[in-house]
């Protein structure tokens, strides 16, 4: 059988709490695709101590140096990252470098997390989120269409879900900023453009277990496995028409999509 629906209460009682998040690292950033931000740490050594009357001018002079590298360095590996099933982060500024400016400002403008000098040596750390507010993907996101799905009402047997959750553990899938669920016939059925309110709309699991104890998925999960990953990046996630039609057979189902409750799960 290559879908179950799980009852959230059964499941806390089987699996013991654990977990263990995406993480994928390009360049010299990491990316936590659970955790959905994107972090970078950098160290900048003083020729000499610090110290003296010169010392709080030196260190906004060491504090501005090490922002400039660490933005430096954020933009080349956010560049790398993929968008879509044919981009990277990078051919989205190449096209529209108007985006590219509004991230450095948004960089510039946002504070060190963490600042800190110790043994001739500047210390910095800096996070971005991916999805949200003052996110990279609110940056990069461009017009698309919402999918209806009123068409696909009634044609199975009515079950109302909660969430979605798909796993891709044996299947060639590259973690994206923007991965599409398309039927057999190449239809949409979930993309960035469904979900309301700029909400995320994936969420990225190592494990069921990790995907159940998050809560964001309610205690009615529609659990499936693809058909197979399609497209240039391998981030078009292929489900069965039977799959489709159990999902969308009833209108109170299409929340999953619009409130962007849907995980993948990388690793069972």
């Amino acid at each position: 059988m290559n879908k179950k629906l799980f009852f959230i209460g059964i499941l806390l009682s089987l699996f013991s709490i654990g977990e263990a998040d995406v993480i994928e690292k390009i360049s010299n950033i990491t990316i936590n695709w659970t955790a959905q931000k994107i972090t970078i740490q950098a160290e900048i050594e003083t020729p000499n101590y610090l110290m003296g009357k010169g010392y709080q001018e030196e260190i906004r002079e060491y504090r501005t140096k090490i922002k400039e590298k660490i933005i430096h360095e954020l933009l080349n590996g956010i560049n790398q990252i993929v968008f879509d099933e044919n981009r990277q982060v990078g051919d989205i500024f190449s096209v529209f470098p108007e985006k590219e400016t509004k991230l450095i400002s948004l960089l510039m403008r946002s504070n060190l997390k963490d600042f800190r000098y110790y043994n001739k040596k500047v210390y910095a750390e800096y996070e971005l989120p991916l999805f949200g507010k003052d996110s990279l993907f609110e940056i990069l996101v461009l017009p698309t269409i919402r999918q209806d799905y009123a068409k696909f009402v009634g044609f199975s047997e009515p079950k109302v879900y909660t969430g979605l959750l798909i796993n891709v553990q044996k299947l060639d899938f590259k973690l994206s900023l923007s991965p599409t669920i398309i039927s057999e016939n190449g239809e949409i059925i979930h993309s960035y453009g469904n979900v309301k309110n700029g909400k995320p709309h994936i969420y990225y699991f190592e494990t069921l277990r990790d995907a159940v104890h998050s809560g964001i998925f309610g205690d009615k999960i529609y659990y499936l496995f693809p058909k197979e990953i399609g497209g240039r990046n391998k981030t078009k996630i292929v489900i069965s028409d039977y799959d489709v039609y159990r999902l969308l057979s009833t209108e109170e189902n299409f929340r999953i999509f619009e409130e962007g409750k849907v995980g993948i799960i990388t690793r069972e």
